[in-house]
């Protein structure tokens, strides 16, 4: 299906897009016509190449073991869902799929941010 066919695109999120299933992933979705957002942590250049083969792709870096990297992310895909066309034309500005693909160190960001969130509740 070319990018031109689809007539109802999704915003995809894929972490870990750089290599293996989250590229082929990244690649498969883009070239059906899907917007999608994707991450990397060591391989910017991967992300580049399907960003220069397909428009319709964005990345950013994404440290799952970073705090503040997590939020910037978070920021990232806010702004990201704002790219398109104006409010009164398009009004999908919602993650349609996520897909979590990014592989977890030992070392999560998930009890910072418990602690942050328990410390505000």
């Amino acid at each position: 299906m070319s990018n031109s066919a689809i007539l109802n695109p999704l915003n995809i999120v894929i972490t870990g897009g750089s290599s293996g299933i989250g590229k082929a992933l990244v690649c498969r979705f883009a070239s059906a016509g899907h917007r999608v957002l994707t991450t990397y942590y060591n391989n910017e250049e991967s992300v580049s190449s399907i960003k220069r083969q397909f428009r319709n792709v964005d990345y950013c870096f994404l440290d799952q073991g970073n705090l503040d990297s997590v939020e910037s992310f978070t920021e990232n895909v806010r702004n990201w869902l704002r790219l398109d066309l104006p409010l009164e034309i398009d009004t999908r500005r919602t993650v349609d799929v996520l897909i979590h693909n990014a592989a977890l160190g030992s070392a999560t960001v998930i009890p910072y941010i418990q602690e942050k969130y328990n410390r505000e509740a």
